[in-house]
């Protein structure tokens, strides 16, 4: 019986290393496709300001505006290049981090984003909903066939108190006569009571009773954390207008930045502004797929594909 519950035991192990290896995957993939459309992010914002920058520039050499300002936008420029090296290099981490678990070269990963206001969020729409219930996870379910399988030995080393029966029989000849002899042995368990077995199995029998609370306050909390999160980032401003709003407001102000109806730095701030945005958008929809999956992880549920 202790085999066959350590059987259980060991399937329970290989399906939560699966298990983590499934969520291990999830993760790696949203934190690469995060990177790569921040790197989008800081690409077109550092075109943006270069354009400024040139615009400034050629204002400048016209004699429309002080020197100063076209080295000014030169220096956000010169920011925002620096800003997109940055995001590049995030992106080459989180692309090298994926690879590792795909086993491909990183290079070859394909990861078609596209950050536009309606395409960064379709994939979200409908992540948190309610899943049917399952049995668990499967680290619970190793810890619950490690108990039983204890609780099998220190049943064996109970019984190992009672010594063997022996059944001894054979044949004996002492001048003409001729005797068989069938002799019954049970030793008293006196002086060997096998105290030092039945302690120590009920010792890893404590243990592994721990082992299993432990696990069980985990995944509990585990789940219950992951569920409060992906619920609660479902309560944030209806992203698609933000990115909207922004994406006007900084679009306006380009506009009238070269009619001269504001000031370059409104003209940067909007710009400034129309990144931040973004960004915040696409972290927020990373973070609500990496909340269903830390849930699914939690509760045992399968890993849904990207």
């Amino acid at each position: 019986g202790a085999g066959r519950e350590a059987i259980a035991r060991a399937q329970g192990d290989s399906a939560t290393l699966v298990a983590q290896l499934d969520a291990d995957v999830a993760t790696s993939w949203w934190l690469a496709v995060r990177a790569e459309a921040l790197a989008q992010v800081a690409r077109s914002q550092r075109e943006a300001l270069d354009d400024v920058a040139r615009y400034d520039s050629l204002r400048a050499r016209e004699g429309a505006v002080a020197e100063v300002v076209a080295l000014r936008a030169r220096v956000e420029a010169d920011r925002a290049a620096l800003a997109e090296v940055g995001a590049r290099a995030e992106r080459a981490r989180a692309r090298a981090l994926l690879a590792r678990y795909v086993g491909q070269a990183g290079d070859s990963l394909a990861l078609a984003v596209d950050t536009s206001a309606a395409a960064a969020l379709t994939a979200i729409a409908d992540v948190v909903h309610d899943a049917p219930p399952v049995p668990g996870p499967p680290e619970l379910r190793a810890a619950e066939a490690a108990e039983r399988e204890q609780r099998r030995r220190v049943a064996a080393e109970r019984l190992a108190l009672v010594p063997d029966l022996t059944l001894t029989a054979g044949s004996k000849q002492t001048g003409p006569l001729r005797y068989t002899v069938v002799a019954v042995a049970l030793p008293l368990p006196l002086l060997n009571r096998n105290g030092g077995a039945r302690e120590r199995t009920q010792a890893e029998l404590l243990a592994v009773q721990a082992q299993r609370r432990d696990v069980v306050l985990r995944v509990r909390r585990e789940g219950e954390a992951a569920d409060a999160a992906r619920r609660a980032l479902r309560e944030a401003p209806p992203p698609r207008e933000i990115l909207a709003r922004t994406a006007e407001a900084a679009s306006i102000a380009r506009a009238a930045y070269r009619e001269g109806g504001i000031t370059q730095l409104e003209l940067f701030e909007a710009q400034r502004a129309e990144g931040l945005a973004r960004e915040a958008v696409l972290r927020w929809a990373t973070d609500v797929h990496l909340a269903d999956v830390a849930w699914r992880r939690a509760t045992g549920r399968p890993q849904e594909g990207p």
